[in-house]
């Protein structure tokens, strides 16, 4: 559609399509195209999904962490926001936060809640509607997605605003109501 681009409605008009009762799969897994996964992934998506989740977030990880000093420093805010943050969420029984990459979503849940986001930071904005519902987040910490990240600052430039202004939308939108 040409005038709804971005990967929100390119999310959302393929969710609407997977979440049909006539579609033969029970759950997705949704991934970046150049990421590279753990192959435990579907495996441990799985095993969620007949625990009874609805919604799964892997751990997200940077592909090129020796690349450069902007790279370094990425791995590091991943590891605390993507990987310890989520975990010390579950280990409290609180709900983990889809992240965009390497999560999975049950036909169900999509059926139930579907994906309307239009805010840049299209996962947390589903996650704060799941919230909103009470529905939690499961972390997989043993299945891992890893993308690559841009090496200087001025090419991280356009990524790191869009998702401040993609928070700040969603925070606008759930935390204030």
């Amino acid at each position: 559609d040409p005038t709804l681009r971005g990967k929100n409605h390119a999310l959302g008009w393929a969710l609407t399509c997977l979440a049909r009762p006539d579609y033969p799969h029970d759950a997705y897994v949704i991934l970046d195209a150049d990421s590279l996964t753990t192959p435990n992934l579907l495996e441990v998506a799985n095993r969620f999904v007949e625990e009874g989740w609805e919604a799964i977030q892997a751990h997200n990880a940077v592909r090129n962490p020796h690349e450069s000093w902007m790279t370094g420093l990425r791995y590091a805010s991943f590891a605390s926001y993507s990987y310890l943050r989520p975990l010390g969420r579950t280990r409290l029984g609180l709900t983990a936060k889809l992240q965009g990459n390497g999560m999975g979503l049950t036909a169900g849940l999509l059926r139930r809640h579907p994906w309307r986001s239009s805010a840049l930071a299209e996962d947390s904005d589903y996650s704060a509607e799941l919230a909103a519902y009470g529905v939690r987040v499961a972390f997989a910490p043993e299945a891992e997605v890893r993308s690559e990240m841009p090496l200087t600052l001025d090419r991280a430039h356009s990524q790191l605003s869009r998702w401040e202004r993609g928070r700040w939308q969603v925070f606008r939108r759930h935390v204030l109501r």
